[in-house]
């Protein structure tokens, strides 16, 4: 008998804790009904009209603004595309003509290997010939060194060594 009165005492616990239990869900389920009509109105909007989430995040206005951008984009992309390739074969067209002048040039020093030092003899003829220009009285004038603002040197004291020994 004990043990049954025992074993009553739990059951009657246990359902007292069900009856708060059940209390307290509906208390939730009835609070939580708003949200979920306000979820069901919300995703029943989303079913209505076409691409609605996207309309939402993107508006019509901003969606023509960002597909004309993506298409001036593209045409910008395409015509730098056709420049650079442009450029690039004036490019290669310029580095072979270089290459055409300097290869021109090696093969006339190395078939007139007196070229150089012709060149060397005009230079070293030439520094002479107006040298002796700048010496000839005729010319002399030309070749004065301009005068400088350059204020004059300050006197310099020279020791009479009898004075100062």
């Amino acid at each position: 008998l004990p043990g049954i009165l025992n074993l009553t005492n739990r059951i009657a616990g246990v359902l007292t804790n069900s009856e708060r239990l059940i209390a307290n869900a509906d208390a939730t389920l009835t609070n939580a009904r708003p949200m979920v009509t306000n979820l069901t109105l919300l995703t029943a909007q989303l079913r209505q009209t076409k691409g609605a989430l996207g309309e939402w995040l993107l508006p019509t206005n901003l969606n023509a603004s960002l597909d004309q951008t993506l298409r001036t984009a593209n045409t910008t992309l395409g015509h730098t595309d056709t420049n650079l390739s442009l450029l690039v074969s004036n490019l290669s067209r310029s580095l072979d003509n270089l290459a055409d002048i300097t290869s021109n040039l090696n093969r006339q020093v190395q078939v007139n290997t007196n070229l150089l030092s012709a060149i060397s003899a005009v230079i070293t003829n030439t520094d002479d010939f107006v040298q002796g220009l700048k010496r000839h009285w005729l010319f002399r004038s030309a070749f004065r060194k301009p005068a400088t603002n350059k204020p004059p040197a300050p006197p310099t004291i020279r020791r009479n060594p009898k004075i100062w020994p």
